[in-house]
């Protein structure tokens, strides 16, 4: 019983968490998967990018409305850099390439992520002194530079020579140059701190292939751009976005994230001379204000002020749904508190079922203790006799036939409340490990007090009324027919 309904709860509690995380808010508004039947077979077109104008219009309206708006706090990611028309490929390494380079998708996060989404998912295995003190996310917008010093400075205070690329006097030279003095903050998968050698005082190497289209000779022009990276925090934890993680092959399934800022994100996904021009919105840890630069949204964090009234999520989806798509083609809401809920539903109903287990469990125990006890006072009739003709009164050997029932129930029930929380305990925890997830474990206190109370209750009248029964014999009577 104790395993069945403490080990389901605690594990079904592991899995709401585990879908809050995947979730990442309350409400998060994400792009319709469209399927298309390729030459691999049929494959999601994740390329496909949310509105951004007529989101951005949405939470205009919501901001005017002040404190009769529903939405507390929102925040916007964009799909990996890949995804956009102008970068083909990002791979990131340390400065020997060795033992690999790594391939990885570059997405940008609004500074106000942690409060839009649960930033209790937020977790991380190693920060650098900024994000202790600002915060993951607010450290990729932060003006601080302590660890984020000059790259050339940094390589000669630690005695390495400057690579010739960057020294040189040409245009490519000048552009390489300018981004090995403009270090990345980021937020990196933890699954390669060993394998790396990935710090948080010692920088990285992010590798961008970008291409663009020449109309003179009708060819696609290729450019690698090495940038210097230098990681913020090492992330085992990120909510809505998959693969941050401290597990390889969790982060190399998901693509290996990488999280900067979205001035940051710009800044890649252009490059060339002007990757590291003003960008307009940026100076209030925003994204770029002007569509035309293409950034490819991915999510909308939505993050509610009172998340578990249905009214309000229903009247916010829909109010997204009649700005963006009215058709609900396009955009997907995804509703963590209503995922949640119907986890819940089933788990009660699984919780109902087995209650009525254990009520019948309990009542099979009542009559098999009825049963044995009755046995053991018959088997110790001749005791029993020989008790009461030494003088014991009736109460005093009813007692002892009490006590002995309630140690041999005791005892019992320690066995099975040790077997059952550490089962239940072991199980929970082996989930958590398994999806990187916080160890949470909730012990029932009423519930267990009321089946000790019934266990104990059971033993004092499954032994009470069979030795009553007896002692109201005659003592001969009693030694005579044990006899």
């Amino acid at each position: 019983m104790i395993f069945c309904t403490i080990g389901l709860e605690n594990h079904a509690n592991a899995l709401i968490e585990f879908l809050n995380n995947e979730i990442g808010s309350d409400l998060v508004v994400t792009v319709n998967p469209h399927y298309k039947l390729t030459k691999h077979g049929v494959q999601n077109d994740q390329k496909s990018s949310l509105p951004y104008e007529k989101l951005t219009q949405f939470l205009a309206r919501e901001k005017s409305r002040g404190d009769k708006s529903e939405i507390k706090a929102s925040a916007f990611v964009t799909h990996g850099l890949t995804h956009s028309s102008t970068v083909s490929s990002t791979k990131f390494a340390n400065f020997a390439w060795f033992p690999f380079s790594r391939y990885c998708d570059v997405i940008g996060i609004e500074s106000s992520f942690e409060e839009a989404s649960y930033n209790k998912f937020i977790l991380s295995t190693s920060l650098d002194s900024t994000a202790k003190d600002e915060g993951a996310v607010k450290s990729l917008y932060t003006d601080d530079l302590t660890a984020l010093h000059s790259s050339s400075e940094f390589m000669h205070a630690e005695g390495w020579a400057v690579p010739s690329i960057i020294s040189g006097e040409n245009a490519s030279g000048y552009v390489q140059r300018q981004i090995y003095d403009h270090p990345i903050p980021a937020l990196v998968p933890a699954a390669f701190d060993q394998i790396m050698s990935l710090k948080t005082d010692l920088p990285f190497l992010l590798s961008l292939s970008h291409h663009e289209w020449h109309k003179e000779d009708h060819r696609w022009h290729t450019e690698t751009l090495n940038y210097f990276v230098w990681g913020r925090g090492h992330m085992y934890g990120f909510p809505g976005i998959s693969g941050m993680a401290s597990y390889t092959i969790t982060a190399l399934i998901f693509y290996t994230p990488m999280i900067v800022s979205l001035p940051t994100y710009y800044t890649l996904m252009h490059g060339g001379n002007n990757a590291f021009a003003p960008i307009e919105g940026a100076e209030n840890g925003g994204g770029p204000t002007n569509a035309s630069m293409n950034v490819p949204y991915a999510k909308l964090f939505l993050k509610l002020k009172n998340p578990h009234d249905l009214k309000a999520r229903t009247k916010v989806k829909d109010t997204v749904r009649a700005y963006v798509d009215s058709n609900g083609e396009n955009v997907l809401v995804k509703d963590a508190v209503q995922s949640a809920d119907a986890i819940s539903d089933v788990t009660a109903t699984v919780l109902l079922l087995a209650n009525l287990m254990g009520v019948t469990c309990l009542l099979l125990f009542f009559f098999l203790c009825v049963v044995t006890f009755t046995a053991n006072i018959q088997d110790n009739a001749w005791e029993l006799g020989v008790l009461r003709a030494i003088g014991l009164t009736s109460a005093q050997v009813s007692r002892v036939y009490i006590y002995e029932a309630v140690v041999l129930v005791t005892a019992s029930v320690i066995g099975g409340l040790v077997v059952g929380l550490v089962t239940a305990a072991t199980i929970t925890y082996q989930f958590t490990i398994f999806v990187e997830m916080p160890f949470e474990y909730n012990v029932p206190v009423m519930y267990i007090i009321l089946i000790i109370t019934i266990a104990m209750f059971t033993a004092v009248l499954a032994s009470y009324y069979p030795a009553q029964k007896l002692l109201r014999k005659q003592i001969a009577s009693i030694i005579k027919g044990a006899s």
